[in-house]
């Protein structure tokens, strides 16, 4: 089996693959008519580059069949395949639904679709502040293939209007003030391009304005732009008004706006909109009433969240000017609650206003918040495939869940985990088919405040922190081992005004690694190594912080950024005080607590991940992920085992399984053996859609991992800042997404093309020198893998 694949039946293959796509290309007009053209392209030349060429083609009623790749035409070619030219032929019927769903019906050319880009072309460049364009719009017809046309647009937008003055006409002095004292964040000035949209955004940022400064009652018919182009060639005067009304013949005193401020704030605990739609008043009248500071609480039963906790989510007070942003920033931190399934905030005017004036406006409002429960304790059992690091299994998780377990919010959660796993190794499967067992719990406790001695009522409104604990314990049964793991932790949450960043601070980490009935065979294998210090008992006294930088817009389809930092010690406090308070030395003069040698290292880690929308069917992702971690003073023995890198497997370097790679041109052949205290990734993937809810993928993936202890006896396996540019290794492959909504299903099927364990002069498609299935790495995972 070992020439399963060779390169005469790889050369076969791809003659046949290129048979296939020539013949479908060929093919591609087979389902024109006579007197038609398959719009084969859509050509548009600008000769201003300030135009953006996206907005553009996003004018353009008609397209081509999108392309996969860039060039295939795949769903046009699957489409005529599946559909034949003669309709008195019947194909299978299931056939022809597979071209009714993967495939896409050739577009044919049509003069009022030609027609109505014409007119948004001209539109769009109007809209943008272009009045002396000039487009030629063409059908050009292929010499070879008669059947096929290409659109074209010449578009040349001309001088563009500029605004050249900006003036105000605002009856009210108090609006006036408002507006003119905030000018700097004028989207709109004297020079800019007379761009239709740019006066909307700036419309939209006054009605903000006025709804923050408690203008409740302001709106789009408030204001009017009149552009004056009398004057000038090609510069527009702007002149902004800004009235109660603009009928004719208003009196002065009813040209001034009304501000309006919070009478009384009611919130609606336990609301049920069920009974409120039956019984609507009645229902209010059954409430509960409890008055709380300066609110009221109307409730229905029982009160099972402290006030305080619901006051210190809420923006909205007694006496203040309504505020737009307020309300927003109440509805988003009650939600971060994650006690309520329904949250509405809804303004009426104050029934204890009396008008003096039958149409005065009234300025004062009552807020009402209604919060309608959501579950408080939940229970959820699943059983789940795993891929844990390449490890196939089987797992079962049982989960408690009490979403206010002490009347604050604070949501607790025990779970409790078995499974089942293949372990990756050199064996046969039948072998180490589900060899290890796992047991394992988590007791989890998140406060939704800063549990610490003093704090600030805005600084909880604003980052919108929490303090979490969690316990856990796991014990894994390995061949070639017993490993327990206990950890206890202790830290805080947070994140900034923008919501693009995301703080953790963990003041206290604690783990405990003990590993003990080794396998006699595994304990002499590795007794002769370096990462022998690895498989002894450890304990971790760690202190970390981490940082997430996210500016993804979920409700755009824009290019963002995800970058994530981490950096982490452990043991400066317990080496600095050890002396002091006498702790036990061992051989090795490391200090020991409860008898285990404690760790000390610094460790940091960044990886950034750039996303490209090329458009709504196919995207660019890039990462780059570097990480590296130091031990030294207590830490004679090297990195804890926990804490090092390793590399390969359905997240990173998908050529390679997980730990088979590395470190540096090191080739010694065993999982637990390729692991090290520095990793560099570098990856690249392209994705598209490929019918319905199935996606493809092509992938680039570089790095490697290397030691950093000089007293690492591996060969080939330390970091040389002259030469580690050769040890990084390349892959290459294609993959396949199911895309269910709530969960995605991932296959990657991985090609090595640079492996550095092989000598420098046979690094390059190594692979290929006797191509075998067990050369490719299929690669499974849940979700995307960055």
């Amino acid at each position: 089996m070992r020439n399963i694949f060779t390169y005469r039946w790889i050369t076969i293959a791809c003659v046949a693959l290129i048979t296939v796509l020539l013949f479908a290309s060929c093919k591609s007009t087979k389902l024109v008519g006579e007197d038609e053209y398959l719009l084969n392209k859509v050509e548009i030349q600008c000769d201003n580059p300030n135009v953006d060429e996206g907005d553009l083609e996003a004018s353009i009623k008609q397209m081509p069949n999108r392309k996969t790749l860039g060039f295939l035409k795949f769903h046009l070619w699957t489409y005529n395949l599946t559909h034949p030219k003669d309709t008195s032929k019947h194909l299978p019927k299931f056939i022809t639904r597979i071209g009714e769903v993967v495939g896409e019906p050739p577009v044919i050319y049509k003069s009022s679709l030609h027609y109505k880009s014409m007119r948004n072309l001209e539109n769009f460049l109007q809209k943008e502040g272009y009045y002396n364009f000039e487009i030629n719009d063409s059908l050009i017809v292929n010499e070879k293939h008669p059947k096929k046309a290409t659109l074209s647009f010449q578009i040349s937008p001309g001088k563009p209007y500029t605004i050249n003055s900006i003036t105000y006409d605002i009856i009210d002095p108090f609006v006036k003030d408002i507006l003119l004292e905030d000018t700097s964040k004028a989207i709109v000035k004297a020079g800019d391009i007379f761009d239709m949209d740019l006066l909307l955004h700036e419309r939209e940022r006054i009605l903000n304005q006025m709804k923050n400064n408690g203008y409740y009652y302001f709106g789009q018919s408030n204001f009017h732009y009149y552009a004056d182009t009398t004057n000038f060639n090609t510069k527009v005067d702007i002149r902004l008004s800004i009235k109660k009304s603009f009928e004719a013949d208003r009196y002065f005193l009813e040209e001034i706006f009304t501000r309006q401020r919070i009478k009384q704030v009611y919130f609606y605990v336990n609301f049920n909109r069920g009974k409120y739609a039956v019984e609507k008043e009645a229902y209010i009248q059954s409430l509960d009433t409890i008055h709380y500071e300066d609110f009221i609480f109307l409730v229905d039963g029982e009160l099972k969240i402290k006030p305080e906790v619901i006051l210190q989510a809420n923006y909205i007070k007694t006496g203040d000017d309504y505020s737009q942003k307020e309300v927003k920033l109440t509805q988003k931190s009650l939600s971060a609650l994650k006690q309520f399934k329904g949250i509405s905030i809804i303004f009426r005017e104050s029934k204890d206003y009396r008008r003096e004036v039958w149409n005065a406006e009234n300025p004062w409002l009552d807020a009402h918040i209604y919060l309608s429960p959501s579950n408080r304790q939940s229970y959820t059992a699943e059983a789940e495939g795993t891929n844990s690091s390449g490890n196939f299994g089987l797992a079962g998780v049982l989960t408690y869940q009490n979403r206010n377990i002490f009347r604050g919010a604070e949501i607790f959660s025990a779970k409790f985990m078995g499974s089942l796993q293949t372990l990756a190794g050199d064996e046969d499967l039948e072998e180490r088919f589900l060899n290890t067992f796992e047991l394992g719990t988590e007791l989890k406790l998140d406060v939704p405040k800063l549990m610490l001695p003093l704090q600030s009522e805005g600084f909880i409104k604003e980052h919108n922190p929490s303090t979490s604990f969690r316990l856990s314990f796991n014990h894994q049964n390995r061949p070639d081992y017993t490993r327990t793991l206990g950890n206890a932790s202790f830290g805080y949450k947070w994140q900034s005004k923008n919501d693009f960043f995301i703080h953790r601070f963990n003041p206290i980490e604690y783990y405990t690694v003990k590993i003990f009935n080794f396998d006699p065979v595994f304990r002499e294998q590795i007794d002769s190594l370096y990462i022998r210090y690895s498989f002894e008992n450890q304990l971790i006294t760690a202190m970390s912080w981490d940082m997430i930088f996210n500016n993804q817009n979920i409700k755009k389809t824009k290019n963002h950024w995800y970058i994530w930092t981490n950096l982490e010690t452990s043991g400066n406090l317990m080496r600095a005080f050890g002396p002091t308070i006498n702790l036990p030395t061992s051989s090795s003069n490391a200090y020991k607590l409860f008898d285990l040698e404690f760790a000390q290292y610094i460790k940091a880690d960044i990886d950034a991940r750039f996303y490209q929308e090329i458009d709504k069917h196919q995207n660019l992702v890039y990462r780059v992920y570097i990480g590296a971690g130091i031990p030294f003073g207590n830490s004679t023995q090297g990195l804890p085992f926990v804490k090092k890198y390793y590399i390969g497997g359905a997240n990173d370097i998908r050529a390679w399984q997980v730990r088979t790679l590395g470190p540096g041109t090191y080739s010694g052949g065993a999982l637990f053996n390729q692991i090290a205290d520095m990793k560099l990734l570098f990856n690249i993937e392209y994705r598209f859609d490929l019918i319905a809810f199935v996606k493809g993928a092509f992938f680039f993936d570089a790095g490697n991992i290397w030691a950093l202890d000089k007293s690492d006896d591996r060969e080939g396996a330390l970091f040389d800042p002259n030469t580690f540019y050769k040890e990084i290794a390349l892959g290459t492959g294609l993959g396949l997404r199911f895309d269910f909504s709530f969960f995605i299903l991932r296959f990657d099927f991985g090609m090595p093309l640079y492996d550095p364990a092989f000598p420098e002069n046979d690094r390059w498609l190594s692979t290929f020198d006797e191509l075998n299935l067990n050369d490719f790495t299929l690669n499974f995972g849940i979700g995307y893998p960055f």
